[in-house]
């Protein structure tokens, strides 16, 4: 049996998982997927396979441990230990999106927050395997 989303997600998604939601669609779909699954159009186009996005809790545990996935996505330090980024160094993106915001520093901050809510909740889990 697979279960998928969190006990919040029963309820519908906060405002945050929502506009995270919304960045994902725009900014993360196209590689990882609608679902988040590593099959998005471009996906085959790259060298390595985009990460499947709902078994993150698999992999790290929950509650997701966030200042690590923040800082994968934001892409600005370099984890030699991840090798090679193809991902966009979406923490500069954001910022030059927002640089007629008064803290374009705090709207990046804000948008990797409200991707990783929207994260959380697509996740899966196979009850067999616990």
């Amino acid at each position: 049996m697979v279960l998928v989303g969190s006990p919040a997600s029963a309820q519908g998604p906060s405002p945050g998982a929502a506009a995270g939601r919304v960045l994902y669609l725009s900014y993360c779909a196209s590689c990882h997927g609608v679902g988040g699954e590593g099959n998005g159009p471009v996906a085959d186009s790259l060298r390595q396979p985009p990460a499947d996005l709902t078994r993150l809790a698999e992999r790290h545990g929950t509650p997701l441990p966030r200042q690590e996935l923040a800082a994968f996505i934001d892409g600005r330090r370099e984890v030699a230990a991840h090798g090679p980024r193809e991902m966009p160094v979406w923490g500069r993106r954001f910022v030059d999106e927002s640089l007629d915001a008064p803290n374009p520093e705090r709207v990046a901050e804000e948008a990797i927050q409200r991707l990783l809510d929207f994260l959380a909740t697509i996740q899966r889990f196979d009850s067999a395997a616990r």
